[in-house]
């Protein structure tokens, strides 16, 4: 049996955690930085559909703890793509506070590795940049 893959990555805005909660806990919001279309409630149980890069996924939010200004606020959700399940991956998108602002950490795992080399690292880049170039628009 083969080991999970994970890509993490990590963030620091200037952004609110607050700000930066409201990006994260909301999928409307998720196409601005994302993904190109987000049909999602942000809600435990909820299951929806995205658009990423012209492939259709497939995602269920797997839990949601809201305390952006606390200990940090997560959303938990898994996702696939719509003809292969078998690329099913887990994202825990966490939420901190920082005295700068706001810090976002990114974990996604992929069950085997065969699954996590289909991956790529710089999609997390990508749309960690996305973030803060729209968040900035936005707040700024």
């Amino acid at each position: 049996m083969s080991e999970p893959t994970r890509v993490r990555r990590t963030i620091d805005t200037g952004l609110s955690a607050t700000e930066l909660w409201e990006l994260v806990a909301d999928g409307d919001a998720w196409a601005r930085w994302m993904v190109d279309e987000s049909d999602v409630t942000v809600a435990p149980g909820a299951d929806g559909t995205v658009v990423d890069d012209g492939v259709t996924r497939h995602v269920h939010i797997d839990h949601l703890d809201d305390d952006p200004d606390g200990d940090g606020a997560r959303v938990g959700f898994t996702w696939w793509p719509d003809d292969r399940p078998d690329l099913t991956s887990s994202v825990e998108l966490v939420v901190l506070p920082t005295p700068q602002g706001s810090r976002l950490l990114v974990t996604e795992t992929f069950a085997t590795a065969h699954a996590g080399a289909t991956a790529s690292p710089l999609a997390w880049d990508v749309r960690l940049m996305l973030l803060v170039a729209r968040a900035l628009a936005v707040y700024v």
